[in-house]
């Protein structure tokens, strides 16, 4: 990572990405969260600086991304770190944030970052996150989840049907 330098130990490297978050006006407490996860998992602590290095330079990223709007939350910007991690662009990830309203903003970034993980384009997720926007609140919550593909159809997977141990899924496509 771009804040590892020779020699620094992980205590400094975790404290040099805290202050760049602070001077770029990322939210410490999405690190510290994260930092606390580590250690409450044993895990050791030059594996938690360069997970805290590469979740600050994505939140940064998912700022720049989503500034402009003063409505942006700090689960907003968690999730945009989410999106970018996964491979959303700038571009795609300003796009979904400026289409989604305040109050499912983190779900349709969270339903975007999905599609992308399951091997979507960031271009066609994000076409399909703003279908469902359109067709309301329960469209969103499922986009991902039943891989629509905005016809009324489930992409294919029967309901829990491929998703694991215990998935709950939507109802079936042909109820309202």
């Amino acid at each position: 990572p771009a804040f590892a330098q020779g020699g620094q130990g992980a205590q400094e490297r975790i404290d040099t990405a805290i202050a760049r978050a602070r001077s770029q006006g990322v939210p410490v407490s999405l690190l510290e969260s994260k930092m606390a996860e580590g250690k409450a998992k044993g895990v050791p602590l030059d594996r938690i600086a360069a997970a805290i290095e590469r979740r600050e330079a994505s939140l940064e990223r998912a700022a720049q991304a989503m500034k402009g709007d003063e409505g942006i939350t700090d689960a907003d910007l968690s999730v945009g770190g989410d999106a970018v991690e996964a491979g959303v662009s700038p571009a795609v990830l300003k796009a979904v944030t400026d289409s989604a309203p305040r109050g499912r903003r983190a779900v349709a970034i969270a339903a975007l970052t999905e599609l992308v993980q399951r091997g979507v384009a960031p271009d066609a997720a994000l076409a399909r996150v703003r279908q469902a926007l359109k067709r309301g609140p329960d469209a969103l919550a499922t986009v991902a989840a039943d891989g629509d593909d905005h016809t009324g159809g489930n992409g294919g997977v029967r309901n829990g049907e491929g998703r694991g141990r215990g998935a709950v899924s939507g109802p079936p496509a042909n109820v309202p």
